[in-house]
C-alpha cells in the first residue's frame, strides 16, 4: 500500500526516503499532477524502487464551460481536460487523444472516440469522421501548439474552453533529498513544461535517468540529463510504464550508470 502525506507520496514497503534512503537501489520520482502521479505510483508499486511523488503542477479549475451549439462535440487532449467535462447529455461525442482520457470521459457518460496516440493521431481521427458539427477543445492555460487553429485550417468549426490552470509547485523535501543524493533517480516526464519547471529548480547532484514521452520533453530537460535518456515508443502512459520497468529490471547497471536500451 502507498502512503500519502499531503501531496507527497512514499512507499511504506520500501520505507520513507528520509529514513532508509541508503538501502534504496533507485528512486522513481513522479512529477505529474497528483491524480495522474498517484495512478502511475499504484501501477509501479510492485517494482523494486522507492516511489516519491512531488507534483510540479497543480490543476486548478478556471472558467465554467461557455455556451456551445447543441450539436457540438468535445476534443480532449489530457486527462485533466476530461475531468472538467460537464455532466453529459446522451449522445454527445468526445474525441480523446488516448485511451485513459477516453475512459474518464466514458465514465462521465459520453460517447468516446480514442486516437490512441498524440495530437496528430487525434486530428487524423477527427478528419476521418463524416458530418462533424462544431468542436470544442477543452484545454488548460498552458498548452503546446494551437489545436483550434489546426482544426479550423482543415475546415472544422472549432473553438476552445480554457477549463483549468496548471500552477507551478515547488519540489517536496523528499524529492529534493533524492535529487541531491547518491542513488539513481528514474525520472519519467510527460510534458515539456514539467521538464522545464524541474530544470529551473536545479541543479541536482544525483544520477538522473530521464524517460521522455517525446523527444521534445527531453529537449526541455536540457543539461539535467546525466545519463542517456529513453523515449517512450508511443506517447502513452503504458509505453512510459514499459520504459520504467525496463530501467528497474537492470538494478546493478543503474547503480553503475551503465544501462542498456
Amino acid at each position: 500500500m502507498l502512503r500519502v502525506v499531503g501531496h507527497c507520496l512514499t512507499s511504506p514497503i520500501l520505507g520513507h526516503i528520509g529514513q532508509r534512503h541508503q538501502h534504496m537501489r533507485a528512486t522513481l520520482l513522479l512529477t505529474r499532477p497528483f491524480e495522474q502521479s498517484l495512478e502511475t505510483a499504484k501501477r509501479c508499486e510492485g517494482l523494486s524502487a522507492n516511489i516519491v511523488v512531488s507534483s510540479l503542477i497543480e490543476i486548478v479549475p478556471t472558467a465554467d464551460m461557455p455556451e456551445t451549439p447543441a450539436d457540438s462535440s468535445f476534443v480532449v487532449t489530457s486527462q485533466n481536460g476530461a475531468r472538467r467535462l460537464p455532466e453529459t447529455q446522451e449522445g454527445i461525442v468526445v474525441f480523446c487523444v488516448g485511451d485513459r482520457t477516453a475512459q474518464i470521459a466514458s465514465e462521465l457518460g459520453y460517447v468516446t472516440k480514442s486516437a490512441k496516440g498524440d495530437v496528430d493521431d487525434l486530428l487524423s481521427l477527427i478528419n476521418r469522421r463524416d458530418e462533424i458539427g462544431p468542436l470544442v477543445h477543452v484545454r488548460g492555460v498552458h498548452t503546446s501548439g494551437d489545436l483550434v487553429a489546426k482544426l479550423s485550417a482543415q475546415g472544422h468549426q472549432a473553438s476552445e474552453w480554457i477549463a483549468y490552470d496548471q500552477r507551478e509547485q515547488p519540489l517536496s523535501a523528499d524529492a529534493k533529498l533524492a535529487l541531491n543524493g547518491e542513488k539513481p533517480i528514474i525520472l519519467p516526464l510527460f510534458s515539456p513544461r514539467t521538464a522545464s519547471l524541474l530544470l529551473a529548480q536545479g541543479p541536482f547532484s544525483a544520477p538522473i535517468h530521464p524517460i521522455g514521452m517525446s523527444q521534445a520533453v527531453l529537449d526541455a530537460l536540457g543539461s539535467m540529463q546525466t545519463h542517456p535518456p529513453r523515449v517512450a515508443a508511443r506517447p502513452t502512459a503504458d509505453a512510459m510504464l514499459t520504459e520504467i520497468e525496463a530501467l528497474l529490471s537492470q538494478p546493478h547497471r543503474l547503480e553503475s550508470g551503465s544501462v542498456s536500451g
